[in-house]
C-alpha cells in the first residue's frame, strides 16, 4: 500500500491505524473526517506527504501518541489542526520542511516549535491573528519562509518573531 484515499463518508479514523504501515508513501484524510485517532500514522517509513482535512477538526496528539512521529521520510504536512492543547507530533521526522496550518486556527499550542526544527516553509492562515517573539519561531534556525494567507491587515507579526532573513510572503 503506498497511496491512500479515504472515501468521502468516513468521519473518524480510529488509534493506530496506519501505524508502522511501512510502504505507504502519501495519505489524503477526506474533509468529512472531523476525528483522528492517537498514533493513526506513525512509524511510516516510506511516508511523504499526509494532507489533513481541509477544516479544522480533532487530532489525537496526546503523549505518547506519537501521532505522525517517527515518520523518517515525512517532508510535507497540509491542514495541521490544533484543537487540542497537546502537541506530540513529528518526533524524529528529520526530513519534514513544509507545515500549513489550517484556515481557521487561532493560535499555536505550547511548545510547537519544538516540533518543527527542520522545517524551512511554514504555511500560515491569517486566522491565526497574531505572532509573537513568545511563540519562539525565532529558535528555529531552519526556517527560511513564512507565508501568510488571507488580508494582511488581519494578522500581527512581532519584529521578533522570526530569525533576521526569515521571508514573510502575505497571499491574499
Amino acid at each position: 500500500l503506498e497511496a491512500f484515499n479515504f472515501p468521502n463518508e468516513l468521519t473518524e479514523i480510529g488509534d493506530y491505524a496506519f501505524s508502522s504501515c511501512k510502504s505507504l508513501k502519501e495519505m489524503q484524510v477526506p474533509d468529512s473526517d472531523n476525528r483522528i485517532g492517537k498514533a493513526f500514522c506513525n512509524s511510516c517509513d516510506s511516508l511523504i506527504t499526509v494532507t489533513l482535512p481541509n477544516k479544522r477538526c480533532e487530532i489525537d496528539y496526546s503523549y505518547p501518541s506519537d501521532t505522525l512521529a517517527m515518520c523518517d521520510n515525512l517532508e510535507r504536512v497540509y491542514n495541521l489542526s490544533f484543537i487540542r492543547e497537546d502537541f506530540n507530533g513529528f518526533d524524529f521526522c528529520d526530513k519534514l520542511w513544509y507545515v500549513s496550518v489550517v484556515d481557521g486556527e487561532e493560535h499555536f499550542p505550547k511548545y510547537f516549535y519544538q516540533k518543527l526544527k527542520n522545517v524551512r516553509v511554514l504555511d500560515l492562515p491569517s486566522s491565526i491573528g497574531r505572532i509573537t517573539k513568545e511563540e519562539l519561531f525565532w529558535a528555529i534556525d531552519t526556517l527560511d519562509e513564512v507565508i501568510i494567507r488571507g488580508k494582511r491587515r488581519e494578522i500581527y507579526i512581532d519584529k521578533e518573531a522570526f530569525q533576521q532573513g526569515v521571508q514573510i510572503k502575505y497571499m491574499g
